[in-house]
């Protein structure tokens, strides 16, 4: 089989394969870090809950000048990880307990 040129015309297979290594990649890796810090925003906010009190908690998210939006960025990315753990555990719960077992009979 000829191969062609990039003047010729495209290479779907090859060209696509590059673009998913340069780009696709480098977005997931993106992505699992977002995952990553939020669930790490998420068990601080957690335990900060248990140990001020809910209301402290989401007052110390408010943004100020000292800090800017960097609290409601943790807390989007909290709270994107909590989904993502939620539909984790419902993939899981659905694999275990299936809807199409047939109903056991004593």
């Amino acid at each position: 089989m000829a191969r062609h040129s990039r003047d010729s015309g495209p290479l779907r297979g090859e060209e696509s394969a590059w673009w998913v290594s340069v780009v696709g990649r480098p977005l997931v890796l993106v992505l699992w870090c977002f995952f990553g810090w939020g669930t790490l925003m998420l068990v601080a906010l957690l335990h900060s809950a248990l140990d001020v009190g809910l209301a402290e908690t989401l007052a110390r998210l408010r943004p100020d000048q000292e800090h800017g939006i960097a609290g409601l960025v943790n807390l989007l990315c909290a709270a994107v990880a909590a989904g993502i753990w939620l539909l984790i555990a419902w993939n899981l719960w659905l694999r275990r307990h299936p809807a199409s077992d047939p109903p056991r009979d004593p």
